[in-house]
């Protein structure tokens, strides 16, 4: 497989994994019950994880 073919497919994946990961914050972060501080510490985890995707991504797409 060509360079070019393996950063289209590298680009479309961080991007698809970046639009779930924006789906599941929205739509759960503000109903996850909140047990001390159970919700805080999900929600830091997934910014954490959505942060380095996105940095991952805009590395590839450069």
């Amino acid at each position: 497989m060509a360079k070019n073919e393996n950063d289209e497919i590298k680009k479309f994946i961080f991007s698809q994994t970046v639009i779930y990961l924006s789906s599941v914050m929205a739509d759960k972060s503000n109903r996850l019950p909140s047990r001390d501080g159970v919700q805080d510490l999900l929600s830091e985890k997934f910014h954490d994880v959505y942060d380095w995707l996105l940095d991952e991504y805009n590395q590839v797409a450069d």
